[in-house]
């Protein structure tokens, strides 16, 4: 490697062991019962990774000097900003000195190494972040090639292909197939690296080597190809991945002889436990119950979009207001809603019936989700509802910092929410909820 190349890999390196060590922090503080929260440490780690794929956007041979990308390698952890880092209540206060904290630790980090006369970088596997332009060119290739027609693709939604797709469970790709049972097999087909496009922009897409190239989990659904895109896994977050591509199905098939015991079946996991082909009427009860479901999860996407027509239509073909999902802390469509401010949704479901008191399974109620996320005017619509405002969250470590806490105790809480935002004013939400007699 040149001085460009060693510098840029040096501080990519640095962004990924300093995230690795904060999140590592997170979890260990959340293992002793600590409150992590009070370290700041999310938007720190959230920080880290906006800088680090800001880096991984500077290409070195762009640049003739080790000066010129130290002072680019600087800009980039000066103003990478993520969809977090861009979240309001980040900027102010206690949250802003440690976001802008890790800002300056990364520029002073970049000055140390550009200031050693003999700087070394261990080489890192080859990544890079997609930019926006390059990214709607693949989508532009890539959904005419699989049928790609909305925000869901194979098995959630019915998408006519002249080949066949294998649906597994995606941790089944790890610890059954092994990950590196399938690298290999793309290696054998020639494909060296890997493109990770991201349906919903909720991470950076990227093209990597194959030695990163990992389809056993997500967080949010995600494709899988290579430049050819004669092959596609799409991965979701509810652990299925869906693989398509002839070739590449034959192979696995031929070194995974057990595949079909490891099939994805949506929410239903009993079926996987039968010994007994299913009846014909039997599919068809499977069937119906799975289209049910599909349509809750849409249901669910449309208030959290605030998408009201989408939300009539989908109760015409018999979405349930108080159906729920088996995802998140919170089953119903009226907590996404709420989770996202919107505001003519969060009225819309209460006057269709929403249960306006519906707990998840660690106690958060839709108002204890408002009041978590600062949203005022829908805190104001669920007490007017009916909402109780002296919940308490359970003790369940799965409820985190709100653990133990009511919405008033929340509120109380500086840390989490805004002192004064349009739309999203802390005062507003406490003076709402004492005049509804909420207790600490």
């Amino acid at each position: 490697m040149n001085d460009t190349e060693t510098l840029h890999t040096a501080a990519c390196r640095y962004c990924i062991e300093r995230y690795e060590h904060l999140h590592g922090l997170s979890q260990k503080y959340r293992e002793q019962g600590v409150q992590c929260d009070a370290h700041h440490l999310h938007p720190r780690w959230a920080t880290v990774g906006a800088i680090q794929v800001a880096v991984e956007g500077i290409v070195p041979a762009q640049y003739p000097s080790q000066a010129e990308i130290c002072r680019a390698l600087i800009e980039a952890g000066r103003t990478a900003e993520s969809r977090a880092t861009l979240t309001k209540y980040w900027r102010q206060g206690a949250i802003l000195e440690a976001t802008q904290d890790e800002r300056v630790r990364f520029t002073e980090a970049v000055q140390a190494m550009a200031s050693k006369p003999a700087l070394t970088a261990e080489p890192l596997p080859y990544r890079r972040t997609i930019l926006a332009l390059e990214r709607e060119e693949l989508w532009a290739r890539l959904k005419p090639r699989w049928r790609i027609e909305t925000n869901y693709w194979i098995p959630f939604e019915k998408v006519e292909l002249d080949e066949e797709v294998m649906v597994v469970q995606s941790i089944a790709l790890r610890e059954a197939l092994g990950l590196e049972v399938l690298r290999g097999i793309l290696h054998g087909r020639g494909v060296e690296r890997a493109y990770k496009l991201w349906e919903h922009g909720s991470e950076p897409s990227c093209e990597m080597e194959l030695s990163l190239f990992d389809p056993s989990w997500g967080m949010d659904e995600h494709y899988w190809f290579s430049e050819a895109m004669d092959w596609v896994i799409y991965n979701t977050h509810e652990g299925s991945s869906a693989i398509a591509g002839e070739w590449l199905l034959d192979t696995i098939k031929e070194r995974w002889p057990m595949w079909a015991e490891h099939q994805y079946v949506p929410y239903t996991p009993s079926v996987t436990e039968q010994k007994r082909p299913l009846s014909e009427d039997e599919r068809q009860r499977e069937e119906v119950a799975f289209q049910a479901q599909i349509r809750q999860w849409h249901f669910c996407g449309a208030a959290a979009t605030g998408k009201i027509e989408k939300m009539i239509s989908l109760l015409t073909e018999g979405a349930e207001v108080n159906g729920t999902v088996p995802y998140g802390d919170g089953p119903t469509a009226l907590y996404w809603g709420v989770m996202r401010g919107r505001e003519e949704a969060v009225r819309f479901l209460l006057d269709h019936g929403a249960e306006v008191n519906a707990r998840s399974e660690v106690g958060v109620t839709p108002l204890i989700e408002a009041v978590s996320n600062g949203h005022a005017a829908v805190t104001q619509l669920l007490l007017e509802a009916g909402a109780d405002p002296n919940v308490r969250v359970g003790d369940s470590p799965k409820a985190h910092w709100r653990a133990g806490r009511t919405a008033l105790g929340i509120a109380l809480d500086s840390e989490y929410l805004p002192t004064l935002e349009e739309g999203r004013c802390r005062a507003q939400i406490l003076a709402a909820l004492k005049d509804a007699g909420a207790r600490p």
